[in-house]
C-alpha cells in the first residue's frame, strides 16, 4: 500500500443469483437505473448453479430500496474493508 491509499471500513449486501452470462450486468444495469452507485460488484461461484453477487454500495438506503422494488433480495449489511487507492 501506498501513502495515498486509504482504508475504510463499509456494508455490503449479498445477492446470490442464477449462474449464467449476462446476470451480474444486468443486475448493475437495474440497479444504475435506480440511481444505485456501488463502490464494488464482486461475483463469485456458490453453489451448483448460483453465484454470490457482494454489492458495496455508496448509499445503503438508495440500495435496498432499488432492491425492494425491483424485488432483488439482499443478505446484510455485512462488514468489510475497502481500500482505495493507486
Amino acid at each position: 500500500m501506498s501513502n495515498k491509499d486509504e482504508v475504510h471500513r463499509v456494508e455490503y449486501y449479498v445477492h446470490m443469483a442464477d449462474d449464467k452470462p449476462g446476470t451480474g450486468a444486468t443486475l448493475g444495469r437495474k440497479l444504475a437505473q435506480e440511481g444505485v452507485n456501488l463502490y464494488a460488484m464482486l461475483a463469485f461461484p456458490a453453489s451448483p448453479g448460483k453465484t454470490q453477487v457482494d454489492l458495496v454500495p455508496e448509499n445503503h438506503d438508495q440500495l435496498t430500496k432499488a432492491a425492494k422494488k425491483l424485488g432483488i433480495t439482499l443478505e446484510g449489511p455485512k462488514t468489510c474493508f475497502l481500500i482505495q487507492g493507486t
